[in-house]
């Protein structure tokens, strides 16, 4: 919920705000208030820099699966 746009806060959020439009039926409004009261475009900007990551860093492909999976398990 922390308002830094700091890298080492910035790019866990946006992993989070991916994970839970991607698991969630939440809507965009809804996620973003979920995070600290961000508007909907602040949550569609953070989905497109982690699938641009994503096409591009193996790492954070294998970093998003183990997340997802893990978030499944909890269910």
């Amino acid at each position: 919920k922390s308002a830094s746009r700091a890298a080492r806060l910035s790019w866990p959020r946006q992993l989070a705000i991916h994970l839970a439009r991607e698991l969630t039926g939440a809507s965009l409004q809804a996620i973003g208030e979920a995070f600290g009261g961000r508007n909907h475009a602040t949550v569609l900007h953070a989905c497109k820099r982690v699938e641009e990551r994503v096409g591009s860093d193996q790492q954070t492909v294998h970093e998003l699966e183990e997340l997802a999976a893990t978030l499944s398990r909890g269910k």
